[in-house]
């Protein structure tokens, strides 16, 4: 099916291509459909042992969103400095504003950026399931790629690694989700090339429902070709067709913005608990998933961890390493 765009998204991403063929920062993209994104420059390498077996993986750190999300793509690019990040545009105005900026960016799909895209609405949910085929696409390049939400800010830019070291075993390790019901978090994960097939088959989930309730209904699901692994009362992993696993994420060092969900009744952790757990480096990253969207940047700011200066948009002096605990929770 041929996707139309208006004259001026197509000059806009013609010039996009002429820009980073000439600067030499991103090889062989392609504006719609992405079938391979190769970025030498971008990745980054991790080796672990397995047995008697070291294994040595390419994997590329990468977010999608719309210009409703480019504040935040900053400062995620900020909290991650000086390690290279990806973004993949999902709407012409995001790309057009971060590419002169230092952040590497591609016109992933615009065929979502119209309309009606409230959280909770079916618009929304179509959209949030592009970032898991923004996902597959890196993989389908030849690259694992860590996935991380645009409302996470990371405390320690180096845990990377160890994110993908965790990896280790399974075809995925993601950040376990504080919904009821729900298993994984697809705001953090860490995928290998052997995950391709599950976040193809997620990307493309007919039913209702945003991407993280496609990824856990596949992976999770018995009626879908998943099932849960168990340790005690804590699932401990999710089993796709037999052959590809997920794992989860240290709750402590990788924490969401909430203890728990329970209904409506949400702990978020406070300025004190933040503060201390990120400047001696017990947390690596707090994801902000459980404040709504217009709360996110205050929240985020109340808490030291907004890092764009406000006048000139670059990011803050040392950030996160400077930050003070300020006091009460929330």
């Amino acid at each position: 099916m041929k996707h139309t765009r208006p004259i001026c998204a197509v000059l806009t991403s013609l010039l996009a291509v002429m820009f980073f063929v000439f600067t030499g920062r991103v090889y062989d993209m392609k504006v719609r459909p992405v079938s391979t994104v190769t970025l030498k420059n971008a990745a980054e390498l991790v080796s672990y042992t397995v047995g008697n077996g070291v294994f040595i993986r390419r994997f590329v750190i990468a977010t999608a969103a719309t210009h409703a999300y480019t504040d935040f793509v900053r400062n995620l690019a900020c909290s991650l400095a000086p390690r290279h990040m990806l973004l993949l545009a999902l709407d012409t105005q995001i790309y057009g504003e971060m590419m002169p900026a230092n952040v590497r960016t591609v016109l992933f799909d615009t065929s979502g950026a119209t309309g009606e895209r409230r959280f909770g609405t079916a618009a929304f949910a179509s959209l949030s399931r592009r970032k898991l085929a923004a996902a597959h696409a890196v993989l389908e390049a030849g690259y694992d790629v860590l996935f991380t939400d645009a409302d996470v800010v990371w405390c320690d830019a180096e845990a990377v690694h160890e994110v993908a070291e965790s990896a280790a075993g399974n075809a995925m390790v993601a950040q376990r989700a504080a919904v009821r019901g729900q298993t994984i978090n697809t705001g953090l994960y860490y995928a290998k090339r052997e995950a391709a097939s599950l976040l193809r088959a997620a990307e493309k989930w007919s039913r209702k429902g945003d991407d993280q309730w496609a990824l856990n209904n596949v992976a999770c699901e018995r009626r879908f070709g998943g099932y849960r692994l168990y340790e005690g009362d804590v699932v401990a992993a999710c089993d796709w067709n037999n052959s590809t696993r997920i794992g989860f994420l240290d709750d402590e060092k990788y924490p969401l913005g909430c203890t728990k969900i329970e209904g409506e009744q949400v702990r978020r952790h406070g300025k004190s608990f933040v503060a201390a757990r990120c400047r001696e480096k017990r947390a690596a990253l707090l994801h902000y998933s459980c404040w709504s969207g217009g709360h996110k940047r205050k929240s985020m700011a109340a808490r030291g961890m907004w890092l764009v200066e406000k006048e000139t948009g670059k990011c803050k002096g040392d950030g996160l390493e400077n930050r003070k605990d300020k006091g009460s929770e929330f």
